[in-house]
């Protein structure tokens, strides 16, 4: 299974990275700093931020949508 990044630009395999959520300090529109979390993915030891999100429960929802998405795919290989 591949993972794009939020922006398209990143494409990685999933079986060979290891994703992580992590706080994310970001700027709002008004210049701001505001906290928000980000999922990143470490690929031979070089991080990616594959996406960013304003709270943490979106960004876990999400985490575990790609969870599940995995563990779908290996199920329909394996069958």
């Amino acid at each position: 299974m591949r993972i794009l990044s939020q922006d398209g630009k990143i494409d990685i395999p999933y079986e060979l990275s290891v994703l992580t959520i992590e706080r994310y300090l970001d700027i709002d529109s008004n210049m701001e700093p505001m906290d928000s979390y980000a999922i990143c993915a470490e690929v031979s030891g070089k991080k990616y931020t594959m996406a960013k999100y304003e709270n943490e429960e979106e960004c876990v929802a999400i985490f575990n949508e790609i969870y599940t998405a995995f563990e779908r795919g290996k199920e329909g290989v394996n069958a």
